[in-house]
């Protein structure tokens, strides 16, 4: 999983998602890292979970589910 900054073309952050684990609790932790305000967040449909979406609402972030 990894953060990307489509205006400069970087990777802003990458993280391996553990074995056992999944990529919601690791998606949660990136967003507390990052300074995602006025930014837009790009998330598969998988993390369209209440406590994801309301940490993007509560750090200012726009943001966009795929599937």
């Amino acid at each position: 999983m990894s953060a990307y900054d489509c205006a400069y073309g970087l990777t802003l952050y990458q993280r391996t998602v553990e074995s056992r684990s999944n990529e919601i609790p690791a998606v949660r932790a990136l967003l507390d890292v990052l300074d995602i305000s006025d930014s837009i967040v790009t998330l598969d449909t998988l993390h369209c979970q209440k406590a994801t979406l309301s940490t993007l609402i509560l750090r200012k972030a726009d943001f966009t589910g795929r599937s």
